[in-house]
C-alpha cells in the first residue's frame, strides 16, 4: 500500500470511529458511502439532526420536557456549525381535554414557541369540524373550518401532498396548508414533504371530508421530491402521518418482526432509489428506527412520551447527504416511583431542564380544564380498565353497554375499540380521565337492520385492514373460516340464534354509521346531532354509581366472549392456520 492510500485508510477508520459515538446515548453508524468526509465537524461536514414527535394527541404537558430535549440538541449542532429539523407526523390537537376545549389552540402556541419546522396533518386533525362546539358541520358552516384556523395560527406549514380537491385536483387549499415546502437549515436547501394515511376516510366524518379525496402516498411524494430537487432541494424528508409496526426496533436493518404491510414500509418500497432521504412516520402510535429500501424510518410512539432521531452528515461542498445515522427512540421522561415527576436526565452530553417559554401555554392549558377535569363521576373503578389492541376487552365493553343503557330502544349497540384512546385508571372515577379514554364528540346513530345486514358488517370489520375490533352489546358473533370465506352466526345474549331475516334496532356512533366511505350496511342512519355520545355516557354513569371491576363477567367473559375468532384481527381466511 502506498502512503498516499495508507494515510486514506486511517483517516476513513478515524471517521468510523468518531462516527461510534454516541450523542445522547443512542446513535449507531449508519450506511456509510464511500465518499463520507474524513472529519465530522470540520469544513467539509454538516450534521442535520432530524428530530421528530408524532401523535401528540394534544397532551401538551409533556411539551416543556420536549422542549428541554430540542434545545440541548440546537446547542449542540450550533457548537459544530450543524442544523436541527423539528418535525411532526400529525394527530397534535385532538385528544386530551385541555387541548381540546379550545379546538387545539394551545398546541399550536406551543409548537410555535418551539419553534417547528413543520407537520403533517393527521386524520384526527380533521376531527373538530367547523369551528365551534359541534363536529358535524351544519348549513353554512365550514365543514374544516377547525383545522384551517390552527394551520392559519401556526408559524410553521402543514404538509399532506397526496390530499387533493375533488372538484379542482390541486391539493387541499388554506394558508399555511401546502402539499411540501423548502427550508434551508446550516445552508443546506432541504424538501419536506407531505403524507397523509389512505385510512383517513376510515375515521373523518363523510360531511366533514366532503370535497376532498386521497391520492396514493407514494404518487405523491415522487411527485413533490422531484419538484423539490429541480427547485435546488438537496435533502429530501418526507413527513407522513402513516406509520409501521416492529416488535423490535435495536437494529434498523433487521425487519423480521415488523409487519411488512405496515403502510410506511410500503410507501418507502415503493419509492425509486433515491427519491427521497428520510421519513418521520406516524399514526400507527409506534417507536420505529428502521431501514427500509435505503430510506430510514422513524416514529416516536404517541402522547409525547418520546422523540425520534436521525441524523444526517451533509458534504459542505456539494450539500448532499453521504451518511445517515438512526437513533432509537429516547423517552423524555423516566418517572420517579411514587412521585409524578420526571428523574433527572441528560441529553447531548448536558441535563435536560424543562423549557421555561413554553411552560406558561401549557399552565395556562392546563388550568383552563382543571375543574371540569376532576369532577367526580360518581364511580369507582376497583381496578384498571386496560384497552388491549386487536382484542375484546372489558373496557370496549364497558362502553358499548353504556351506549345501549343511554339508548335503551337499541337492540345491539356497536363500539368502535379505535376511538377509545386511553385506559381508565382505578380508583374514584373523574371526568377527565374518562374524556381522554373518550375525546371524541362522536354522535349516536341508529337504524333498522336484518341479522343478515348485521353480521356482514361484523363480517367486514374482522377481516379489516386496522385489525381494531368493534365491541358489541345486546349480541353475541361467533366467526368461523368456512371454505377459505368468513361466516359469522349471531345469538342474543340468552344463546338464542339472530335468523337472517330477523328485524334488529342499532345503534353506534356517526362516525362508524356514515364514515367517508359510506353509510354502514348501506341503510339510511338517523344521526343525532347533539349532545355527544361521551356526555350521555357520563349521564349514564352518574345515574348508576356504585363500583366497577373489569373482572366482572358481565363485562367480559374469556370463557364465553361475546365475539368469537378464529384467530385475531384482521382474518385472512386464505390462510390454512385460520381454518377450524
Amino acid at each position: 500500500m502506498t502512503r498516499h492510500g495508507l494515510m486514506l485508510a486511517l483517516a476513513a477508520l478515524a471517521a468510523a470511529l468518531a462516527a461510534c459515538r454516541t450523542p445522547g446515548g443512542n446513535a449507531r453508524v449508519e450506511a456509510v458511502t464511500a465518499d463520507t468526509p474524513v472529519r465530522e465537524g470540520s469544513s467539509r461536514t454538516i450534521r442535520l439532526s432530524v428530530v421528530s414527535t408524532n401523535d401528540l394527541h394534544g397532551h401538551i404537558e409533556a411539551l416543556p420536557r420536549i422542549g428541554g430535549f430540542v434545545a440541548n440538541l440546537r446547542r449542540a449542532r450550533a457548537a459544530d456549525g450543524g442544523g436541527v429539523l423539528l418535525l411532526d407526523g400529525g394527530d397534535a390537537f385532538q385528544g386530551e381535554l385541555a387541548s381540546n376545549l379550545n379546538e387545539g389552540a394551545a398546541v399550536v402556541d406551543a409548537y410555535n414557541v418551539l419553534g417547528y419546522t413543520a407537520v403533517a396533518i393527521g386524520n384526527h386533525e380533521f376531527d373538530f369540524g367547523p369551528v365551534g362546539p359541534r363536529a358535524a358541520p351544519r348549513p353554512g358552516d365550514d365543514p374544516r373550518g377547525a383545522l384551517l384556523a390552527r394551520a392559519a395560527q401556526a408559524h410553521y406549514p402543514l404538509l399532506a401532498a397526496n390530499l387533493v380537491e375533488t372538484a379542482t385536483g390541486r391539493g387541499f387549499a388554506g394558508k399555511n396548508i401546502a402539499p411540501s415546502t423548502i427550508v434551508e437549515v446550516a445552508g443546506v436547501k432541504v424538501g419536506l414533504v407531505g403524507a397523509l394515511t389512505l385510512e383517513t376516510t376510515q375515521s373523518v366524518l363523510a360531511s366533514v371530508f366532503a370535497g376532498l379525496r386521497l391520492t396514493p402516498l407514494a404518487e405523491a411524494i415522487v411527485r413533490e421530491a422531484r419538484d423539490l430537487r429541480a427547485k435546488g432541494a438537496t435533502l429530501v424528508l418526507v413527513v407522513a402521518h402513516a406509520g409501521g409496526r416492529c416488535a423490535k426496533i435495536g437494529d434498523p436493518d433487521d425487519l423480521s418482526s415488523c409487519d411488512p404491510r405496515s403502510e410506511i414500509f410500503e410507501v418507502a418500497r415503493a419509492l425509486p432509489p433515491g427519491t427521497v432521504d428520510g421519513i418521520v412516520a406516524g399514526h400507527s402510535h409506534e417507536k420505529l428506527a428502521q431501514r427500509v429500501n435505503g430510506v430510514p424510518i422513524i416514529e416516536a410512539g404517541a402522547n409525547g412520551l418520546a422523540l425520534a432521531r436521525v441524523d444526517f452528515l451533509v458534504d459542505a461542498r456539494t450539500k448532499r447527504p453521504t451518511r445517515h445515522e438512526i437513533h432509537v427512540p429516547v423517552a423524555i421522561c423516566a418517572k420517579v416511583e411514587g412521585t409524578t415527576g420526571c428523574a433527572p436526565s441528560s441529553y447531548e452530553q448536558a441535563p435536560v431542564a424543562d423549557d421555561s417559554s413554553v411552560a406558561p401555554i401549557v399552565h395556562r392549558a392546563l388550568a383552563a380544564a382543571d375543574e371540569l377535569r376532576n369532577q367526580d363521576l360518581g364511580v369507582t373503578l376497583l381496578s384498571k380498565f386496560g384497552r388491549p389492541a386487536g382484542k375484546e376487552s372489558p373496557l370496549s365493553n364497558l362502553v358499548a353497554d353504556l351506549m345501549r343503557k343511554a339508548r335503551p330502544l337499541a337492540d345491539v349497540t356497536l363500539m368502535h375499540a379505535g376511538g377509545l384512546r386511553a385506559d381508565l385508571p382505578a380508583g374514584r372515577l373523574r371526568y377527565g380521565a374518562f374524556y381522554e379514554t373518550y375525546p371524541r364528540d362522536s354522535t349516536f346513530a341508529v337504524t333498522t337492520l336484518t341479522g343478515a345486514e348485521l353480521a356482514r358488517i361484523l363480517e367486514a370489520n374482522f377481516t379489516g385492514p386496522s385489525g381494531l375490533l368493534v365491541s358489541i352489546s345486546g349480541a353475541r358473533a361467533e366467526a368461523r373460516c368456512e371454505n377459505g370465506a368468513l361466516v359469522v352466526n349471531l345469538r342474543h345474549d340468552d344463546g338464542r340464534p339472530i335468523a337472517p331475516d330477523a328485524v334488529v334496532r342499532v345503534a353506534t356512533n356517526n362516525l362508524l354509521a356514515t364514515g367517508a366511505k359510506g353509510p354502514l350496511g348501506g341503510r339510511p342512519w338517523i344521526v343525532e346531532d347533539d349532545p355527544p355520545i361521551r356526555e350521555e355516557l357520563v349521564r349514564v354513569l352518574r345515574e348508576q354509581g356504585g363500583s366497577l371491576a373489569p373482572d366482572d363477567k358481565t363485562l367480559f367473559d374469556a370463557a364465553r366472549p361475546r365475539i368469537t375468532l378464529p384467530s385475531g384481527a384482521p382474518i385472512d381466511c386464505a390462510r390454512p392456520d385460520q381454518v377450524k
